[in-house]
């Protein structure tokens, strides 16, 4: 392939992966029960400070896939170059210890969440 046609696939594919990083997000979000920005206006300020929270951490998890996306597609297209193998080792590596990371600490913020609820 020549080089108009790499950078085309490779943008394509970067594009395909961040509308399914999003489109995983949202469905988790729906599955968890996240609320909705537009119901946070009744609310407590607990409840608010939980929701963006969750918000923010459902965010920081869709990078994270994408970079793990990245990551992959580097170790694929390295061509045998140690150099290239041995980052794309390391963004997969750290893309799941992020992923590790937000998991854990979604679970402490629902936990807290229900722990304190009045």
């Amino acid at each position: 392939m020549n080089n108009l046609a790499t950078k085309i696939l490779v943008k394509t594919g970067a594009v395909g992966a961040s509308a399914a990083a999003f489109l995983t997000a949202r469905n988790a979000f729906a599955q968890v029960g996240v609320p909705r920005i537009s119901q946070l206006r009744d609310d407590t300020i607990f409840d608010t400070i939980i929701a963006v929270v969750t918000w923010g951490l459902g965010i920081a998890g869709a990078v994270a896939v994408l970079y793990l996306i990245v990551g992959g597609f580097l170790y694929i297209t390295a061509g045998g170059d140690e150099g290239r193998i041995e980052k794309a080792k390391n963004t997969i590596k750290n893309a799941i210890i992020g992923i590790v990371v937000i998991l854990l600490a979604l679970v402490i913020v629902l936990t807290l969440n229900e722990v304190l609820a009045p």
